[in-house]
Formats: C-alpha cells, structure tokens, sequence
C-alpha cells in the first residue's frame, strides 16, 4: 500500500525553499483547523484523509467552506491557501473538481494600486520609527532607490556613497541592480549629512553594508510604523495595504518635476535603444537632481506659506468674532444701565412734579383762606 502524504511529509518532500514550506504548513495547519478545531496536525492530516477516501468527507465542500472562512483575506492570500490544500489532496489521489477547484482559488493576479507617500507622511510615519529605519526611509524617499538596494544582504556599501560631491552621490554597483546594470543617483543635503554621521557614528567600514537590516524586518518596521500613523488605507480589490516600502519610490518619482528621462535614469529603468544614444553625463544628472530638489523646497515654502496665512487669517477671524461679541457685551452693558438711570432719573424727575404740584396746591389753598378772613 503506497505511504500517504501526511503533514510531516507532504513538507518535507512536497516543498524545497524554507519560505515556501512555512507558507505550505500555514495553509495545511488554517485548513485542518477549520475542519477539526485544532489538535496534532500529523494526526488530523491522517485522520482527514482516511475519511476523504472512504468517502465520509466531501472534500469539495470543505473547500468551499473553507474558503468563505478566510474571506477577509487578501485575494492572493486566499488563493495560495486552497492552492496548497488543492495540491496536498491531489498528491495523496484524492479526486477534486478542477473546474471548482480554479474557481474556489480565484484571481491571484490581482495587483494593489500603491500609493506615493508625500513629504508630511513621511515626517509623520518618521515619528515611530527607531533612527535607522527612519534614515532609511529618508534615503529611499529622496533617491528613487529600490528597497532591497538600500538593505539586505546585497544592499549598498559605505565605500559606494561619496560624500565629497554635491549633492551626495551614490553609485549602485551592478550585482546588486535589479537589470545588472551600474548607475548613479543622489541624496538631498539633509539626508546625506544623516548617512554620513550614521556611517561614523556606528564606524562602518568602507566594504561593509551600511544596514543590517533584511528586506522583511524592515517592512514589518515599516508596517507597524503605518499603523500607528494611521497610514493604513487597503485597495478595494486586492485587500492589501496601499502604502509600503515601495511608496517611498513611488513617492520619488511622482514628486519628481524635471526630466523625465533623467528621473528614469536615476530610478534605474531603462530608456531602451534611443535613451542609450543621449544618456546624459553624471554631473548633467547631479545639477538636474538639485533643479528638482530646490522646486521641491520651494513648494514646501509655499505650502508652509499658505499654512501660516490661512492660520494668520483663522486667529484674525476668531479675535475679530471674539472682539465682537464683547462690544455686544458691553453695549448691552451700557443700554441696560442707561435705562436704569433714565429710568431712575424719569421717577426723581416725576417725583418733583408731584412734589412741586402738591405745594403748589397747598399754597393755592393757604391765599384762598387768608382772603376769607380778610374779608
């Protein structure tokens, strides 16, 4: 009797890379406790098996309901756990419907619409940040550079940063390129003089990577980082978050106001046959480089400009309303005791009249006695 793929094994003989077997057992382990709420997963595996083949398991069923379960997943996600679990079953002769099957896995080629991230978040996302991972960000941000080329283990080296030029320039050497092809770019006067105090500061060598840091313990900084900022807007199609690393590139070359083809150059895409022919030279590259930093900074004045009028205007507004309602105050004030002393002056005024009007009566009546006696 031919020796079924359980758990242990299906790993072991089914997978080659150690990303690609943790991602196998994750999606094996999701599936077995969906269907049996947990325990040992060469057990169950065993277990689930035995009664797929003697028929008291409907395999396709599980599937489905299995894949309502992990509904909020990312799409591809979702699809590479039923492909896992799809594929595990096949392995041990277990007949499945292709047709569903494909259905249940869906799209996987579903692509999430990153977004750049702008000058004031990446000053916000800077605020959870350890000074390293910062650093980093500022690189990418103003360089253009590709994630991967600034750490890991094939990332950039003291000795490729020159600091003597202006602006900084860094070369990236061709066994690190992502098309194998060696090119420059540059880092604004801020961020170079950050790279270089770390350099010294932590007394990295001239051959040494400046980074210690890996692609994914980065990204998880990174990630984490968004979280607390609130940067955390996810893509309608593909459930995945729409700012990661790459938006710091993104980020570069949608602020980026110049030459296209000089943007291109620095990002390190090709121009293809006809770029080969006018490809400027490097100190071309470095002035155009600080044309577009400067309309950069001088955006931001504008933007810090247009911030400062519109709050010298709010707190003109509000002492002007504030102003205002103590002039009300006050001539409510001022009406009230106004009344009352006119009111006060009306009462002594009639009181005179009254007085007056009695004496005058009393005198009337006093010269009309005085002229009866007389007579």
């Amino acid at each position: 009797m031919e020796r079924e793929y359980g758990y242990n094994r299906f790993l072991e003989e089914a997978t080659m890379k150690a990303n690609t077997r943790a991602s196998y057992s994750l999606a094996l382990r999701k599936f077995l406790d969906f269907v049996y709420g947990g325990g040992d997963y060469e057990v169950l595996s065993h277990r689930y098996l035995g009664e797929a083949k003697s028929e008291q398991r409907d395999c396709m069923t599980d599937l489905s309901n299995f894949r309502k379960s992990i509904e909020g997943m990312a799409p591809t996600s979702r699809g590479t756990y039923i492909t896992v679990v799809g594929r595990w079953l096949e392995i041990n002769h277990i007949e499945l419907d292709l047709v569903l099957l494909k259905r249940y896995r869906g799209n996987r080629q579903v692509r999430t619409r990153d977004k750049a991230l702008t000058q004031e978040q990446i000053e916000k996302l800077g605020k959870y940040l350890n000074y390293r991972d910062r650093l980093i960000t500022l690189i990418g941000s103003s360089s253009g550079m590709r994630t991967g080329e600034i750490v890991g283990k094939r990332a950039i080296r003291a000795r490729d940063v020159d600091f003597n030029t202006n602006p900084v320039t860094i070369t990236i050497p061709a066994e690190i390129s992502k098309t194998s092809t060696q090119r420059i770019t540059f880092l604004d006067g801020e961020t170079g003089k950050q790279l270089q105090e770390y350099i010294e500061d932590s007394r990295i060598e001239p051959e040494q990577i400046i980074f210690g840091i890996d692609y994914n313990s980065f990204a998880h900084n990174f990630r984490n980082a968004c979280k607390k900022a609130g940067l955390t807007e996810k893509d309608v199609n593909s459930g995945r978050n729409k700012i990661h690393p790459y938006s710091l590139r993104k980020g570069f070359a949608t602020g980026w106001t110049g030459d296209v083809e000089v943007r291109e150059l620095l990002m390190g895409h090709s121009l293809g046959v006809k770029g080969a022919y006018k490809k400027p030279e490097d100190q071309e590259l470095a002035e155009k480089f600080l044309k577009n930093w400067e309309s950069k900074l001088d955006e931001t004045k504008r933007k810090v400009l247009e911030e400062i009028k519109s709050e010298a205007e709010k707190t003109y507004k509000q002492k002007l309303e504030e102003a205002e309602a103590r002039h009300k105050v006050e001539m409510e004030g001022i009406s009230n005791e106004l009344y009352e002393y006119m009111e006060k002056e009306l009462m002594n005024l009639a009181g005179d009249v009254v007085r007056k009007s009695e004496k005058d009566s009393k005198s009337g009546l006093v010269s009309g006695e005085q002229r009866k006696d007389s007579g």
